[in-house]
């Protein structure tokens, strides 16, 4: 279980020790509040995070899972960081939807992923690349950005899968490969007529 401990009421200091956060602190005020730790009323519906010993703060997202919050930029400008916590962050993209929730992302890039099922399928091209976690023994999964006209609809060996939307901050952090994102940000728009005037702080140590 993680270490927490309360200082007064709800809504005020609450911190999250973890094993590996090395004394890093990390500030979260509202919208964002700890799960079976604080009320409901502490923060917005959808921001609720939890409180792992081993991985810190960790945010569950419908469908894709558990991710871990890397850090949440200043309320101003309302960033969170977010990676996953088994180094398989196509994985999660895979099955990220937003719909349901108060996320959403400022920017995207889109890449196309295909389940080939010869064995170390060649990729042939240099836009695009076989994603190792998720590749198997009999079969290669590979992703190509969307940006490239063509596609491997027209190989009998690979199946198109899905179109995946990664979000990005802005459109210089687009990068050439899935894989080569180790994180991503999301933002979210205000809900001061939820609770404005509460404060939430959880520190990392």
């Amino acid at each position: 279980m993680p270490k927490l401990s309360r200082s007064g009421q709800c809504c005020q200091t609450v911190k999250c020790n973890t094993k590996t956060s090395n004394g890093h602190h990390n500030h979260v005020d509202f919208p964002f509040r700890i799960k079976d730790v604080q009320k409901e009323s502490c923060g917005c519906e959808g921001f609720g995070l939890y409180c792992d010993n081993e991985l810190g703060l960790l945010l569950e997202l419908p469908y894709a899972g558990n991710f871990t919050v890397e850090y949440i930029l200043f309320y101003s400008s309302r960033k969170i960081l977010i990676s996953d916590p088994s180094d398989c962050l196509p994985q999660k993209l895979l099955h990220l939807d937003l719909m349901t929730t108060p996320f959403r992302r400022s920017r995207s890039a889109e890449y196309r992923i295909y389940n080939c099922s010869e064995y170390e399928y060649p990729v042939g091209f240099s836009y695009e690349e076989k994603i190792d976690c998720l590749s198997g023994l009999d079969y290669t999964v590979i992703s190509q950005s969307s940006s490239f006209i063509g596609d491997r609809n027209t190989n009998p060996n690979c199946t198109f899968v899905k179109q995946v939307s990664v979000p990005i901050e802005n459109l210089y952090s687009s990068k050439s490969y899935l894989s080569s994102y180790s994180s991503v940000y999301l933002t979210w728009d205000g809900c001061e007529t939820c609770g404005k005037n509460l404060h939430i702080s959880i520190l990392f140590f």
